[in-house]
C-alpha cells in the first residue's frame, strides 16, 4: 500500500506519510477513525472507525513489511499501540482486538517497526524517555535489554525522536537542556551502543532538532535548525571505544559533519529528511520568522555524502494553493520516483486549519494528476495553536515511512 496517514484529536493533529504497494493515503480522523485515499489521484476511497481504546487521539503512525498500519497514542487506559490491516480494519492478531497498552505508561511520542514486525514505542515518563519493544502479537518482548523489555533515555524536556532499522537497532534524539541534545543508539538486543551530547552548531549554542534517521550503513542523521538560523542536517557515526558519540567528517565536507543551507529568511528549519534507495537525502524545511513564516516550503536533495544536488523554494499562491493562507510542512517520504510532503495548512480569512498532501517528482516537479495539480488540502477539526514535529522514518522498505505529530 502506498499510503499517507494522518491522525487527530481535539487538541492535537498527528500525521505522517506511509508508502507501500496499494497506492493509498490514509488519515485518522478526530473521532479516531481511518480514512483511506488513493495516492495516485488523491481521492477518498473508504473510511472506517477505530476502536474505543484509541479515541483519545493518535500521536504517531508507521507500517510493517506486511503493509499493516501501526499507530500509538494516549487514551484513558494509558499509552496504547494499535495495529490495522492495510484496508483499515483492526488486526485481531495483535493485542486485544488490535490494541495493546504500554506497561510503562507515560505519554506516547513515537513508533517504529523492524523487519521482523516488532514494534518499538517511545514514550515520556517523568524526566526520561522509555523505549518498549513489542513482539508481532502485541506482547512486550521480554528478551529485549536482558529481559527488562525496555530501555530508558534521560530527557528532562520529555520529548524525542525515534528511528529503528530493519535489524532492530534504534536511534533516539532526545532533549536535554539547551544548547544541544542527546543522541543515543541501542543494538537489536537493547544494549547501549553509544550516548552523548551533540549539537547542530558550535558547542554552547541553541539548536532545534526535528527528526532522526539511520542510514543503510548504520550512521545516524539528525535534521533541524542550527543556532545561526540555518537549516541543518548532521551525520554521526559509531565512535571508537571510550568516545560517547562523534560527527562524521566525511559528510558535507565539514569537520562537524553538518550540512547548512540559508534561503535568506533569517531563520529556517529542516523539518524532516528521507533517504532514497540510492542513498540520496531529501530534506524539507520552512521559514520560522514572519512575514515568510509558512508561506514557503523548501526542498533540498543531497548526495550520500551531503553534497548539494538540487533545491527548490515553493510559495503559497504562486506554486500551490490560494494566496490567503499559510502552510507548515513536516514530513517527506519517497515512493518510487515520487516525493510526498505532508503538513498543515491554514486557509481563508479565518485561517481554518487543514491537512495538506503534496506529490512531486524527485526532480521537484508537481504531479498534475494528484489532487488539485499536485496537492490535496482538506479540513480537519482541531485547534490551530498546535506545534508539530516529525517523529520517525523507516528506511528499510522500497517505499519509506515518515511520520510526525502536533501537540
Amino acid at each position: 500500500m502506498k499510503s499517507i496517514l494522518f491522525s487527530s484529536c481535539a487538541a492535537c493533529l498527528a500525521l505522517g506519510i506511509v508508502l507501500n504497494d496499494t497506492r493509498a493515503i490514509a488519515q485518522t480522523t478526530v473521532a479516531g477513525g481511518l480514512q483511506i485515499f488513493d495516492a495516485t489521484r488523491g481521492t477518498l476511497k473508504t473510511e472506517v472507525v477505530a476502536t474505543a481504546a484509541t479515541m483519545e487521539g493518535f500521536v504517531a503512525v508507521t507500517e510493517d513489511l506486511q503493509s499493516r498500519i501501526i499507530t500509538v497514542g494516549n487514551s484513558d487506559s494509558g499509552v496504547f499501540v494499535s495495529r490495522y490491516n492495510s484496508d483499515g480494519t483492526p488486526d485481531t492478531q495483535f493485542g486485544l482486538s488490535g490494541v495493546t497498552t504500554s506497561p510503562q505508561g507515560g505519554q506516547a511520542w513515537g513508533v517504529a517497526v523492524d523487519s521482523s514486525s516488532r514494534v518499538y514505542l517511545l514514550s515520556a515518563t517523568d524526566q526520561n524517555l522509555v523505549l518498549v519493544r513489542f513482539l508481532p502479537n502485541g506482547v512486550p518482548d521480554n528478551t529485549y535489554n536482558h529481559g527488562i523489555y525496555f530501555q530508558t533515555v534521560p530527557s528532562p524536556g520529555n520529548f524525542g525522536h525515534l528511528d529503528v532499522d530493519g535489524a532492530g537497532n534504534a536511534a533516539i534524539a532526545s532533549d536535554i537542556a539547551d544548547p544541544g541534545f542527546t543522541l543515543t543508539k541501542f543494538d537489536s538486543s537493547g544494549n547501549l551502543l553509544f550516548r552523548g551530547a551533540v549539537s547542530l552548531s558550535a558547542p554552547g549554542h541553541h539548536d532545534n532538532f526535528t527528526s532522526v534517521r539511520i542510514d543503510s550503513q548504520g550512521r545516524v542523521l539528525v535534521a533541524g535548525e542550527a543556532s545561526n538560523g540555518l537549516m541543518a542536517v548532521a551525520r554521526f557515526k559509531a565512535p571508537p571505544v571510550g568516545v560517547s558519540v562523534m560527527p562524521d567528517p566525511s559528510f558535507a565536507g565539514s569537520s562537524s559533519g553538518t550540512f547548512y543551507r540559508d534561503f535568506g529568511y533569517g531563520h529556517q528549519i529542516a523539518t524532516d529528511i528521507a533517504i532514497a534507495s540510492n542513498g540520496h537525502i531529501f530534506v524539507v524545511g520552512t521559514p520560522e520568522i514572519t512575514p515568510d513564516y509558512s508561506t514557503h516550503f523548501m526542498l533540498i536533495e543531497l548526495d550520500p555524502d551531503g553534497g548539494m544536488l538540487n533545491e527548490g523554494d515553493f510559495t503559497r499562491g504562486s506554486h500551490f494553493g490560494p494566496a490567503n493562507g499559510i502552510f507548515q510542512p513536516y514530513n517527506i517520504a519517497i515512493a518510487g520516483n515520487s516525493l510526498f510532503i505532508s503538513g498543515n495548512s491554514f486557509v481563508g480569512h479565518s485561517l481554518r486549519e487543514q491537512f495538506s498532501i503534496f506529490k512531486m517528482s524527485m526532480a521537484f516537479a508537481w504531479d498534475p494528476n494528484f489532487g488539485n495539480g499536485g496537492y490535496v488540502e482538506d479540513y480537519v477539526s482541531v485547534y490551530s495553536d498546535c506545534v508539530q514535529r516529525a517523529l520517525s522514518y523507516d528506511p528499510r522498505t522500497k517505499n519509506p515511512v515518515v511520520v510526525g505529530f502536533v501537540r
